[in-house]
């Protein structure tokens, strides 16, 4: 058992996405410590990626504010091992495959081991798609994983069937309902074949405190970024506060 799937042994997770790079690699790591001090169980970092077209306008920012930042997917790794020593909590990656086509997918897969990543989300990578990234992170213990916007059971069936650490689920809209059927689902799958959901939220909309009821995990992106768009260098603060309660709603 990894250190992802330890953290949902132990109950609900509470995983914040940041940019890396955004507003400047100083602040990154200023924020990432307060995450943790504000109760984060596992940390996300996005390599920022030229074109976010599917992303919310906050995300875009984020990433076009990293980039002219002169962040590259060297500066982050670099990035990791100089924090790496200071934060506990597991830290994964969130990427395009194309950032990870483009640095070259071993040399990638190597690098996450070597600065201490212990898990990789590729956004655009279907189940189907998968097993060339996932036949060289499994050697070295990185978890590759699976994600899902769309409630079919078959499908979530062959999810399950990874048996990695987590689901990150990420509908079109956040919608408890959704989420709701999809742990159903998951629930009537035989008990070597469930895993933990981790949802991501929209804090903007009311079904936000079912989805926390429903879920294993809450992942938090877009409010993260909108917090650094509006407090820039200042934004730790309020991040770590956000997170903290966040945490009082999920224990």
């Amino acid at each position: 058992m990894n250190k992802i799937s330890e953290i949902f042994k132990r109950g609900k997770a509470l995983i914040p996405f940041i940019t890396c790079g955004d507003p400047n690699l100083d602040a990154t790591a200023e924020i990432i410590k307060s995450m943790c001090a504000g109760g984060a169980d596992i940390i996300g970092l996005r390599i920022p990626f030229s074109d976010p077209v599917a992303e919310s306008a906050y995300m875009q920012s984020a990433a076009c504010r990293a980039l002219s930042n002169g962040v590259t997917t060297d500066t982050i790794f670099d990035f990791v091992s100089r924090i790496r020593s200071e934060i506990q909590q597991p830290i994964i990656i969130i990427s395009y495959a194309n950032s990870v086509f483009s640095y070259g997918t071993q040399r990638f897969i190597d690098k996450c081991a070597q600065t201490g990543i212990e898990g990789l989300i590729l956004l655009d990578v279907p189940l189907e798609e998968r097993q060339e990234f996932a036949s060289l992170c499994r050697p070295s213990k990185i978890a590759l994983i699976p994600t899902a916007a769309l409630i079919d059971k078959q499908r979530i069936e062959k999810i399950c069937e990874t048996k990695e650490s987590f689901i990150y689920f990420s509908p079109a809209r956040s919608c408890a309902k959704n989420l709701q059927t999809f742990k159903e689902i998951i629930s009537e799958l035989p008990s070597q074949m469930r895993m933990p959901v981790a949802a991501r939220l929209d804090l903007s909309i009311p079904e936000t405190d079912s989805e926390i009821k429903y879920a294993d995990g809450v992942i938090l992106e877009t409010e993260i970024s909108r917090l650094i768009d509006e407090y820039s260098f200042k934004a730790a603060r309020p991040i770590g506060k956000l997170l903290a309660e966040i945490k009082t709603q999920i224990k």
